[in-house]
């Protein structure tokens, strides 16, 4: 009869099932636990006097009544985390409600430790590590605000109590102690030389470093690779160009100073020369001023004017203060060869004479049929060339040769003007007053005529090359000259013994 009364409790009985209850937690790592310490939770609103509670260990036991734990006030837990859920039956209504709860142990106790180290100007940063308990942790600074980060940055000095929780809600505490450095700040005075020829490398950056904490490193941020040297906290830094740099020293704690510097370079060293007849003046500018000067590498001379007794390349030397050295060459020019003090004259000559029948007074004449050299250049020095007039080159009346002189190397730019006009009481080429030609100049075909029977005419270059020969044995005659170059010759004519030449513009 009781077994059926019970039988009909249960299924008259309803339940609500897995109403929460806060855990249990033994943070010292005791397994021993009263879950009756929860009864005050597990009831809540109901009246303890109509109020029954057992224990079980899992939802289905608890919901059939089955295998309560006999002995709540001294349980033995087996695990680091055991689910216990309670059985609250109202006995006056007949309802039942089922709440669980965790019984959670620490295997090890919850322990905390710090360092504290000192980086960035001597800034504190404390490094906290947790261990035991149940990962994962948290930490703070008063016990009341957690965070996840393990680091605590530029605490004030002194002694801190610094504590860690579990997810157990365990706790533990470290003190710390942040020591209040008084070391002197780190300190770097800069200085520089300045390049000493434009575009060299050869300054020096030099740092004097004091305070921090040795031992130092120093760099350019411009110029990592640059190699430092060191003498007793004076850092050298060599071979640097002119530019903006940033020079940095670090100390051992890293801590850094960051001073920024110019290298300046001076202008760059230039010379000019003026040659009056023969004094050479060198006007020199840029560079570091207070300038010396050698001609043809003779020892060096405050003065900038030199005297030249001949004529010739010479090569000078600027040197400036700081040993920066220019080097320039001068030309001294030739002067014209001249006749009687003059450079033009008007000569008369008898016919079948050449140049080398012109007597002029100077050093290694050529003949031109141009009055300068355009490139202004001496024979050795010339890129181009221009044809010099062999001395076997006959004389044409009314024509100009030019004569220059060429001494030490260095050719007349300027050049003697000689006119030869021919002695007509001596020309033996009277008969051939009557000889006409033309066009002049002359582009393909050149017509001649003559008085009397024209026996053969001979083209020469200016150089003397024999360009054409011709008979003719005619008062008359066209020559093709479409095949000859552009350029002047020189026209040979002979009649019954006689010559006469005149010079013709080929187009």
């Amino acid at each position: 009869m009781k077994k059926t009364l019970l039988y009909l409790l249960f299924l008259l009985t309803s339940f609500n099932f897995y109403a929460q209850v806060s855990p249990i937690v033994h943070c010292d790592g005791n397994t021993l636990f009263d879950l009756t310490s929860r009864e005050s939770e597990i009831i809540g609103d109901l009246n303890p006097t109509e109020t029954t509670i057992s224990y079980h260990l899992s939802n289905y036991d608890a919901s059939r009544d089955a295998y309560a734990i006999p002995n709540p006030t001294s349980f033995q837990s087996t695990g680091a985390s055991t689910s216990v859920y309670a059985r609250i039956i109202n006995t006056r209504s007949f309802t039942a409600t089922i709440k669980s709860f965790l019984l959670n142990v620490n295997r090890s106790p919850l322990v905390l430790d710090g360092t504290t180290a000192y980086s960035g100007c001597y800034k504190s940063l404390i490094t906290l590590n947790a261990s035991g308990g149940t990962f994962p942790y948290q930490y703070s600074k008063d016990g009341v605000n957690y965070q996840i980060e393990r680091f605590y940055y530029n605490m004030t000095p002194g002694t801190h109590t610094i504590y860690t929780k579990d997810s157990n809600g365990c706790t533990a505490s470290a003190t710390i102690v942040v020591q209040d450095i008084t070391i002197p700040p780190l300190e770097a005075i800069t200085l520089n030389t300045m390049v000493r020829c434009k575009g060299d490398s050869n300054a020096e950056i030099m740092s004097f470093v004091s305070g921090g904490t040795p031992p130092y490193s120093c760099y350019i941020e411009e110029k990592m690779d640059a190699f430092v040297s060191v003498y007793e906290n004076n850092y050298t830094i060599r071979n640097i160009p002119a530019g903006m740099y940033r020079v940095v020293i670090k100390d051992a704690t890293g801590c850094r100073v960051m001073n920024p510097i110019e290298v300046q370079e001076p202008k760059a060293l230039t010379a000019t020369a003026v040659i009056t007849d023969q004094t050479i003046t060198v006007n020199a500018t840029g560079g570091s001023n207070k300038y010396s000067y050698s001609i043809s590498r003779m020892p060096y001379q405050s003065s900038n004017v030199f005297t030249i007794t001949s004529p010739g390349i010479y090569d000078v030397t600027i040197q400036d203060e700081n040993g920066c050295l220019l080097l320039i060459y001068i030309t001294i020019d030739v002067q014209a060869p001249l006749v009687d003090g003059k450079n033009e004259i008007t000569l008369e000559y008898k016919s079948g004479q050449t140049l080398a029948d012109i007597i002029v007074k100077g050093q290694n004449i050529k003949w031109y049929s141009t009055k300068n050299n355009s490139t202004g250049r001496t024979n050795k020095m010339s890129k181009t060339t221009e044809t010099t007039l062999p001395l076997t080159t006959v004389l044409v009346d009314n024509t100009t040769y030019y004569a220059s002189q060429t001494i030490n190397d260095i050719e007349s730019k300027e050049r003697l003007a000689v006119t030869v006009k021919l002695n007509t009481l001596s020309n033996p080429d009277f008969e051939l007053s009557s000889f006409k030609y033309h066009p002049n100049p002359v582009k393909n075909i050149l017509s001649i005529e003559n008085s009397f029977v024209i026996d053969e005419v001979t083209l020469f270059s200016v150089a003397g090359k024999r360009i054409l020969d011709k008979k003719i044995n005619s008062l008359h005659s066209d020559l093709d000259l479409s095949s000859v170059a552009t350029g002047i010759y020189f026209l040979k004519v002979k009649s019954q013994g006689h010559e006469k030449t005149i010079k013709i513009v080929k187009e």
